[in-house]
């Protein structure tokens, strides 16, 4: 028969996937996700190649393969594995919540937490591998907790096996395994425990080392910099993700808020606690301090913290923080008369849903921002299959994946072509993406450009130059972040010359003009232009103006 407390858990669930799946429809396929789904659609070699040269672990991208293969590769199939892994974590987080700290109302508070979550509902729509990667961590503590209670082989090759699909989906999951190896070894402080923990990490080691050899993985990724930051920056840089990692896990919150979230955690740490909440808090607050610490210091430059790097901690945080009600309503249950007993947990259940309201409120904000915001993607491939005809070329510049995506579905009459996703840097560089039409071409043809972070990728705007040297713009359009540009060019595209002249001028400090040089007049506007290059060799900070006078 099922009880009320797991009636309630089945309903909040339910709701979650509900809310997930019916507001997959306003995200946009994006650059991530449009990779994911064109590797997915890859034979599986093909794709597991594709994902060792984006240094990728392969369990996400095998998942996504073989359930794409079974339904199809609409947005929904696309977006399912990481609702489904999403739903899981809930669910399996509020189980053992009722183990650690027993059943109660409160564990209703472990689903609600995870799924009000600003990053969790976030990440449980986009086609990413991070709500795999926390499941995956969660039973990594599941599998120990039981290694530990029963020093058993089954329970150990549960362990490594839960800690090497942590490991594959997410390299930072090495840091929740290394929590809980060492975690395993000081409870049970005898040389076997100090065996069983070093075997399970050598084997899930040796697992991780063969992805690793057979994807050719730079091992470079692995290395610490040779500068480490001072202690100043540091402590800025770790500040900084504490920050960051709180606001995306739970909203914007007054300090009476966070003040009323840390002391229902710390609750845990009471005279009472049991070893297994003891233990829950170590591998949660190590689980989130060490990954912190290593990338603010020993690889800040290449890790790029963020938030969602440190997603399987949030599950476990809302485990404690509903463990902590948990156990004040059962103090509260002890007063002696009813009057005290019912004010108390009337205050108490008060005090708990303050951060649920306020993570709820930043939820709402986002799902709203997104049914709101413009689909670029989308609105640039549909714009082009109403522009472009037959005989067109669309390059696209950074190689955006999300217009491959849409490209697919929508079917322009042109030929898509993937350009640079690196610097290009000279004037001979372009050649290869700008070469002739599939089609046969006389006289001249339309080119057209979809530019992303093209400050990065043409810095010296060689691909204009070439394409108005050969021919002249005659379509513009911005789409939120996106620009779409049509060129009228000759079949056969020459070499422009080298900027004239080495001008040497500073208009700022790392913006500098390289050159100009002067574009032929043309059959349709008989205009003599002046084209200048441009040159950046620092980050910019505001904007910059440059007046140039006719």
């Amino acid at each position: 028969m099922i009880k009320k407390e797991q009636a309630l858990a089945l309903v909040l669930l339910g709701a979650a996937s509900g809310m997930a799946l019916w507001t997959i429809r306003y995200r946009p396929v994006w650059f991530d996700e449009g990779w994911t789904w064109h590797t997915a659609r890859m034979s599986l070699g093909d794709g597991l190649r594709a994902a060792a040269r984006d240094r990728h672990p392969p369990l996400h991208l095998l998942i996504d393969h073989l359930w794409m293969r079974a339904v199809g590769d609409s947005e929904l199939s696309l977006r399912w594995p990481s609702v489904a892994f999403g739903l899981l974590t809930m669910a399996f987080a509020w189980r053992l919540h009722c183990q650690v700290w027993g059943p109660s109302w409160a564990g209703a508070l472990v689903i609600v937490g995870i799924a009000l979550s600003p990053l969790w509902l976030e990440q449980m729509r986009q086609a990413r591998m991070y709500t795999q990667l926390s499941f995956f961590v969660l039973l990594s503590w599941w599998a120990m907790e039981r290694w530990i209670k029963r020093p058993i082989v089954r329970n150990w090759i549960l362990w490594v096996l839960s800690g090497l699909g942590a490991l594959l989906t997410h390299y930072y999951a090495i840091f929740p395994i290394v929590v809980g190896a060492a975690l395993q070894v000081c409870a049970r402080r005898n040389w076997r425990g100090l065996v069983g923990a070093g075997t399970a990490l050598a084997a899930i080691g040796v697992g991780t080392a063969l992805w690793v050899l057979l994807g050719q993985i730079r091992l470079a990724l692995f290395l610490p910099e040779e500068h480490i930051p001072s202690l100043p920056q540091f402590l800025a840089a770790t500040n900084a993700a504490l920050r960051s990692s709180a606001l995306a896990y739970w909203g914007a919150m007054p300090p009476i808020g966070w003040a009323l979230l840390l002391l229902t955690v710390l609750v845990n740490l009471g005279p009472h606690a049991s070893a297994v909440q003891k233990r829950w808090f170590l591998f949660t607050g190590l689980g989130i301090a060490l990954p912190i610490v290593v990338m603010a210091g020993g690889r800040g430059n290449l890790l790029n913290f963020a938030p969602r790097h440190i997603l399987y901690a949030h599950p476990l945080v809302a485990m404690g923080w509903a463990g902590g009600v948990a156990r004040l309503l059962r103090w509260s249950q002890r007063r002696p008369a009813r009057p005290v007993r019912i004010g108390l947990a009337g205050a108490i259940w008060t005090a708990s849903l303050i951060p649920v309201g306020y993570a709820g409120r930043s939820a709402w904000a986002l799902l709203q921002a997104e049914a709101n915001s413009p689909r670029a993607e989308e609105a640039a491939v549909r714009y082009l299959r109403s522009r472009a005809g037959p005989g067109d070329v669309v390059l696209t510049l950074r190689g955006h994946w999300g217009i491959r995506y849409y490209w697919q579905r929508w079917q322009p009459p042109a030929e898509l072509r993937e350009g640079p996703q690196g610097p290009v840097l000279t004037s001979a560089d372009p050649s290869a993406w700008l070469s002739s039409p599939a089609q046969p071409c006389s006289g001249s043809h339309r080119i057209w450009i979809i530019g992303w972070q093209e400050e990065f990728v043409d810095p010296l705007g060689w691909f204009p130059a070439w394409l108005l040297w050969n021919g002249w713009e005659e379509d513009v359009r911005n789409i939120a972040g996106l620009s779409v540009r049509g060129y009228n060019v000759s079949c056969v595209l020459k070499r422009p010359p080298e900027p004239e002249g080495d001008l040497s001028v500073v208009f700022q400090n790392g913006i500098h003009l390289r050159g100009f040089r002067f574009r032929p007049p043309h059959p349709r506007d008989r205009l003599l232009g002046v084209m200048l290059t441009w040159e950046r060799t620092l980050p910019l900070h505001g904007f910059l103006k440059v007046f140039i006078h006719r």
